[in-house]
């Protein structure tokens, strides 16, 4: 193939500033051109063959051309359906490729103030138009000119009323559409106004919208179109008002017209307005004479404002995104509450205990005879446990309750005793209990109480002055909204409208430390000893025994 920059039809500055040696590499618009001017030129080629097809194989072969490729030569031009779109054949592709990274022009404005008719005659393109009374824009749309695909991009938007619900809502769907399409330079914003009305209110609310799309910086870009007006410089005064309170020293175009085919003029009139004369005095202006004076202020504006997108995060309901796409409602405030049910409790452990502080005194051997009472005439039965006799009181102490020893023997071995001779010493309290109790309320774990205390079974606190479900002084453990009874940081919904805490996006909620509650247990523990005394201070020195003693029962 015949490289493109050796055409002597061709100069070297029309090549951009990538023109190398060779030719391989040219300027991204020239290449766009190029890539045009061979799909337009295969494509009817193509038309051409398929009229005139025979059936030799030749003729139904297909011929792909094969055009230089900015950074790998050249390469195969892949086969592919081109489509009618604003007056030319292109494709998606190249349609995609071209739009990313072009400057817009955003019509905004109340319903019926002339968006989408000033767009029609800026882009010589039909847009829908309202009567007036409601929108004929449901979502935002992009216009391109006839014949220039590579101009700006003019986008019309939904029309802002009188609800702030509604204004907010639409021009978040004007940022989504430029996220969306990766539009991030914005050349001007035409602010239709509908003149000879004040609506001051109104306009405030709308230009602190447009503020929001880079505050203070944006006016440069504002040109104010009044539809309809007579008299333009007095028509903006409201809503140039409204935009230099957030620019003083903005330099803010305003432009008015009447359209010359407002419904309101006869026919009998409009030959009369034919003369240039007569529609310069009525400030009448036909589609191409609106299109001259909004290319005019166009050309004024130097730089486009490019939207930034900046990821944050709300502290109260954890909505991500840029601050000015986020929802309207939020969680109204927060309120501590405990979720979990009322429960009983008994806050210390059980313990064992006999229900009866009073002993039973009683014999643990048998009656029987002396070995010597067989030869003599005296026959007395005596214990085998204590050697006492028949009816006398028992020797052995035990609860009245369970029938328990109080206590037992044990006897010291010589070498542990202080004189050298062998003791029995009691020892007491060898039946801790036969019942067990609580220890907090010395209630009986076998009459089924609950507890005696009341606490929270999320967090197990307890509460404080009986059995309230949340006092002054008590903290919830669970942080809600008073509105909706979500958790707080929870997707709010349509909880409650309100300004956003945003923080970082990167934020993360400090840990709040939780207070630590005791674990019940029904452990048994041994009580202390009650009901019963010790004996002398001296027994304490003997109770130092080894593993050699042994334990016997009491014996007289």
């Amino acid at each position: 193939m015949k490289d493109k920059t050796s055409d002597p039809k061709v100069s070297s500055s029309s090549l951009g500033e990538f023109v190398r040696a060779g030719g391989e590499r040219l300027s991204l618009r020239f290449e766009k051109e190029r890539n045009r001017e061979w799909v337009q030129k295969f494509s009817r080629k193509d038309l051409n063959r398929k009229s005139v097809a025979t059936s030799s194989p030749s003729s139904e072969r297909q011929f792909q051309p094969k055009v230089p490729n900015r950074n790998s030569g050249a390469s195969p031009l892949p086969q592919r359906e081109s489509v009618l779109l604003n007056g030319h054949n292109t494709t998606p592709e190249i349609e995609e490729e071209e739009e990313a990274g072009l400057s817009c022009v955003i019509c905004i404005g109340s319903t019926g103030a002339g968006k989408s008719s000033t767009i029609s005659k800026c882009t010589s393109q039909r847009a829908k138009c309202s009567s007036g009374t409601e929108r004929e824009t449901k979502k935002c749309a992009k216009y391109h000119r006839l014949g220039e695909h590579n101009g700006s991009i003019w986008v019309d938007t939904v029309g802002w009323d009188d609800i702030d619900c509604e204004d907010a809502d639409s021009f978040k769907e004007v940022l989504r559409f430029i996220d969306k399409n990766d539009i991030m330079n914005v050349k001007a914003i035409l602010w239709n106004v509908i003149p000879n009305i004040r609506r001051d209110a109104l306009l405030s609310k709308q230009a602190a919208i447009i503020d929001l799309f880079k505050p203070g910086e944006i006016w440069n870009n504002v040109i104010i179109v009044l539809k309809q007006s007579m008299n333009p410089e007095n028509d903006g005064k409201g809503a140039l008002r409204a935009a230099l309170e957030y620019n003083a020293y903005a330099n803010i175009q305003v432009v008015g017209y009447r359209f010359f085919e407002d419904p309101t003029i006869s026919e009998a009139q409009r030959e009369s307005l034919k003369d240039p004369k007569t529609r310069e005095v009525f400030n009448i202006k036909t589609n191409e004479e609106v299109r001259a004076i909004i290319d005019e202020k166009l050309e004024d504006i130097r730089d486009p404002i490019q939207v930034v997108f900046h990821n944050s995060k709300c502290a109260d309901c954890t909505e991500v995104g840029d601050i000015r796409l986020m929802s309207s409602y939020c969680h109204m405030k927060p309120y501590r509450i405990h979720p979990g049910d009322i429960e009983q409790y008994h806050p210390k452990k059980t313990e064992l205990f006999h229900p009866s502080e009073h002993y039973i005194y009683e014999h643990d051997g048998i009656l029987k005879k002396p070995w010597y009472s067989i030869s003599c005439l005296c026959r007395i039965k005596r214990y085998s446990c204590c050697n006492r006799k028949s009816g006398k009181q028992g020797c052995a102490a035990k609860w009245a309750c369970c029938k328990d020893p109080v206590q037992k023997h044990r006897r010291l071995n010589s070498k542990n005793s202080p004189n050298g001779y062998q003791y029995q010493i009691p020892t007491y309290n060898i039946s801790p209990g036969c019942k067990t109790r609580y220890k907090c309320c010395k209630v009986d774990t076998s009459s089924g109480s609950l507890g005696c205390q009341s606490k929270y079974s999320c967090c197990s606190q307890r509460i404080r002055g009986g059995s309230q479900r949340l006092s002054q002084d008590d903290d919830g453990c669970q942080v809600v909204c008073k509105n909706c009874n979500k958790p707080w940081g929870s997707p709010a919904g349509n909880c409650f409208k309100k300004d956003h805490n945003i923080k970082d996006i990167n934020w993360v909620e400090p840990k709040k430390e939780e207070p630590s509650f005791e674990e019940d247990s029904s452990t048994p523990s041994t009580p202390e000893p009650f009901g019963i005394k010790r004996l002398d201070s001296d027994l304490n020195e003997l109770l130092d025994w080894d593993e050699n003693d042994e334990y016997v029962d009491l014996v007289a």
